[in-house]
């Protein structure tokens, strides 16, 4: 088995260890597959000599079945399986080129007019909401005094029915 650490490996020497592996895990599955079989034969004479009918072939096939798909994947999903080892190594050889995709997609999207408009608005809106939130008191104060004024109370009173009038003409139009 190799020692060095896996960003050390080259592809080659990856592909290897999950070759020999997946090598090992197919000699396994012949010498279990082997030891069914003979547990079948075995299995089929002890039964021959009672008499009795016995349907155990097909239930240990199956359940042979199931535990070699069991410890596939259990070899494949596990924490430190070859697959992990190997994907991160290509990884790791093809940093600088991903590097340059990213940083290159990158760029694009924050030269585009789309993305400088998105920035100001946030900023703003943020900005806006800081200013609001610490300065509450003031505009309810504003308020209020312009609530008193008679002459804003009658171009207030104006510019809302001109509002509406304009929607239910637009409603009309419609």
């Amino acid at each position: 088995m190799n020692q060095k650490p896996v960003s050390q490996r080259t592809t080659r020497e990856l592909v290897e260890e999950v070759y020999n592996c997946l090598n090992r895990l197919e000699n396994d599955h012949n010498e279990f597959k082997e030891e069914v079989s003979n547990q079948i034969t075995d299995l089929k004479d002890k039964s021959e000599k009672k008499l009795v009918p016995v349907n155990l072939e097909q239930d240990i096939l199956r359940t042979a079945q199931i535990s070699i798909a069991e410890a596939i994947r259990t070899s494949l999903t596990k924490y430190d399986n070859p697959l992990n080892k190997l994907i991160e190594s290509v990884i790791s050889e093809n940093a600088a080129e991903l590097r340059g995709i990213i940083s290159s997609s990158f760029t694009q999207v924050i030269r585009t007019e789309d993305f400088k408009k998105s920035i100001v608005n946030a900023f703003s809106h943020k900005v806006a909401r800081s200013i609001i939130s610490n300065n509450d008191g003031l505009f309810d104060k504003v308020a209020n005094e312009l609530k008193q004024d008679a002459i804003f109370k009658s171009k207030m009173a104006i510019a809302v029915s001109n509002v509406v009038e304009e929607c239910l003409r637009k409603e009309n139009e419609s």
